[in-house]
């Protein structure tokens, strides 16, 4: 499915509610640039670099755009009038390589913000810690701590991935 966004603002709102597996946005938006909006999605991790991001041009791209566009997370940077082939064919290239990068992922035992063991990890950890008591014959104890971080408990600039971290360290 394609879901379309006009303004930076709109792209914001579908990607914080839509799961996408690619992301095209030119660089002249009527409300930001491109390249901006490019780099908060990144920095602020509203969409993980697994996420494939082309960004599009309208005007001549020089070397220092094309920098720009890379440095804020873009996986490609094309210009118009764009080869609709070579796009689609870069575009199902991008998507496989998320989807292997998600399933990766899912597979993970560690949190990728935190560095902490996830769900899959703790009970993994929880049967070889077990198994490792009943060959030595010795106690076994284990616990599991899992914080909950809601969305509005985060300030204004501070993203999820550095709330978790602290949390991490403390517990650590």
């Amino acid at each position: 499915a394609v879901v379309r966004a006009h303004t930076g603002q709109q792209v914001l709102e579908t990607v914080r509610t839509t799961q996408v597996d690619l992301l095209i946005l030119d660089t002249r938006l009527p409300d930001v640039d491109g390249i901006q909006l490019c780099r908060r999605l990144r920095d602020q991790r509203i969409v993980p670099a697994t996420t494939p991001i082309i960004l599009t041009t309208s005007v001549q791209s020089t070397r220092a755009s094309s920098i720009a566009a890379f440095a804020a997370g873009a996986w490609d940077f094309c210009t118009h009038p764009v080869d609709s082939d070579l796009l689609l064919s870069k575009m199902d290239n991008f998507v496989r390589a998320k989807r292997a990068a998600d399933r990766t992922q899912e597979e993970s035992l560690l949190d990728e913000s935190t560095g902490l063991y996830n769900f899959r990890g703790m009970a993994r950890r929880a049967r070889e810690t077990g198994a490792e008591a009943l060959r030595v014959r010795g106690a076994m104890a284990c616990v599991a701590l899992a914080p909950v971080i809601d969305d509005d408990a985060v300030e204004d600039g501070e993203s999820l991935e550095t709330l978790a971290k602290g949390v991490g360290e403390h517990l650590g």
